[in-house]
């Protein structure tokens, strides 16, 4: 009995012993997996690179860090154009970062030479890189641009040059970005001073290549964005730290390009394109105070255009608006614009007959205000016996004007879509 019992003890042991054994050697649980599974294996690090050291962005002259600030940029530049989408994520942060509000203008006029260099050799490569590659360039150059309104002078020329670049591109989403970018480089060039007897932004490609940029893309998905947004760069009410009476004379030579982009936009309701109906909105009133301070030339032009405006888009909500949000913008433009046009002509009459458009009922129906609009070309003539009414386009089949309401452009690394500025 007791040689029984010492055989049984010892098998007990021996069988806890291996399975002691056995569940040693089982892999420890993954975190959230299943006992035993096999983990993930890590992803590989994101490759650091050169930095750009944090003195460089508060120093009064950050020239003796061009060298190390044109390895930061190339590196990055060549993990944007690289197939790792989480690197390119990343380079793409990381450049963003290196320009913050805080930094001075030395640093941001030495950024932009070395962006604006290394950008180009980029942009300007037979074939062209990826469109992702191009809206990520067009994404750090508007942080750029908007962070570094004080950047140094000398580096205005270097930027205007890119951005010029990124609104001649192919693809309309870029061109949005690069229109974007324009904005505060607009603004830095109407305030410096008149070469010659020209003013400053006429002695600059930025406002031509914001016009070329929406007659580029006039037929493409996002026309009425790049419409917008070019007039948000052109139409300048105001500027820091100076009065109104100092940013006066520094708006005239604005007229002409909203007043290019406007004929551009007639055009498409006439040809029967309705995309952001309330643009408009954005440029009547600046036009008509602009009004005084123009030729006589460009004063026609900009009465006939906002009656053509008027008539073509009232007959466009006749024929083809099914959506309320587009009829109300439509509604509400079409307030901005005779108000602007009841300004211009200063009449008593013009205004009494004019004063149902200037505020135009919330349950008025697109026929309505198609009776309304057609009424305008007559009512102006008695004030400016130039004008021509426009002739009425024909009807069109509503399934040909029907145009996506979502801007495109989201980068293919991770950038976001346009922001509303």
């Amino acid at each position: 009995m007791n040689r029984r019992l010492c055989v049984w003890v010892v098998s007990i042991f021996t069988c806890v012993a291996l399975v002691g054994t056995a569940i040693a050697q089982v892999p420890p649980a993954t975190p959230g997996g299943a006992p035993g599974a096999v983990p993930a294996p890590a992803a590989a690090p994101v490759p650091a690179g050169p930095t750009i050291p944090p003195a460089a962005e508060t120093a009064p002259d950050a020239n003796s860090f061009a060298p190390g600030i044109r390895l930061f940029i190339q590196f990055q530049l060549n993990t944007l154009g690289g197939s790792d989408f989480a690197a390119q994520s990343n380079a793409r942060d990381l450049l963003r970062k290196t320009l913050t509000r805080g930094s001075t203008p030395s640093y941001y006029g030495v950024f932009c030479k070395e962006w604006s260099t290394a950008c180009t050799a980029v942009l300007t490569k037979n074939p062209p890189p990826a469109l992702g590659v191009r809206l990520n360039i067009a994404i750090v150059t508007s942080t750029l641009t908007d962070n570094g309104q004080t950047m140094d002078a000398s580096a205005l020329p270097s930027a205007e040059s890119l951005v010029d670049l990124l609104m001649g591109d192919s693809s309309p989403s870029v061109s949005l970005w690069g229109i974007k970018c324009a904005h505060p480089l607009v603004m830095l060039r109407v305030q410096m001073p008149d070469v010659g007897n020209k003013p400053a932004i006429n002695t600059s490609p930025l406002v031509g290549s914001i016009v070329s940029a929406v007659k580029k893309h006039k037929a493409s998905d996002i026309s009425g964005y790049l419409a917008q947004d070019a007039y948000v760069d052109l139409v300048i009410r105001e500027i820091p730290g100076l009065a109104p009476a100092q940013v006066k004379p520094l708006q005239w030579p604005l007229v002409d390009p909203i007043l290019d982009i406007l004929e551009v936009r007639v055009g498409q309701y006439k040809d029967g394109v309705i995309q952001s109906p309330g643009a408009e909105r954005e440029i009547a009133t600046f036009l008509s105070t602009q009004y005084p301070s123009v030729p006589a030339a460009t004063q026609k032009r900009m009465v006939q255009l906002l009656v053509n405006l008027e008539a073509y888009a009232g007959q466009r909500a006749d024929q083809y608006i099914n959506n309320r949000t587009d009829l109300a913008q439509l509604r509400d433009m079409l307030k901005y614009v005779t108000s602007a046009l009841k300004v211009i002509a200063n009449d008593k009459g013009v205004d009494t007959a004019l004063s149902w458009l200037s505020a135009i009922p919330p349950a008025s129906t697109p026929p309505q205000i198609f009776e309304k609009t057609k009424l305008v070309a007559g009512v102006m003539k008695t004030v400016f016996d130039w004008v021509k009414p426009p002739p009425e386009i024909p009807v069109m089949d509503p399934p040909a004007l029907i145009k996506p309401t979502t801007p495109a452009g989201t980068p293919a690394a991770g950038g976001a879509a346009p922001p509303a500025k």
